[in-house]
């Protein structure tokens, strides 16, 4: 199980383990650049991918 901070949510939020499942990876700091846009966000990930979220919930790893 995580074992940082996120430790906390992931053992006592039930949806939040199930939907995730179990992690592969000790959990990473990093600051993130995150840039709003009409229905969607998008978040750069360490490696420079970038995941863009949609108001709808749905979201896609675009770079």
């Amino acid at each position: 199980k995580p074992i940082r901070g996120f430790s906390r949510v992931w053992t006592h939020e039930a949806d939040v383990s199930e939907r995730l499942g179990w992690p592969y990876a000790i959990e990473q700091a990093y600051t993130a650049r995150v840039q709003g846009a009409q229905n969607m966000v998008f978040f750069e990930l360490p490696n420079a991918q970038i995941i863009q979220f949609e108001a709808s919930g749905d979201w896609h790893v675009i770079g």
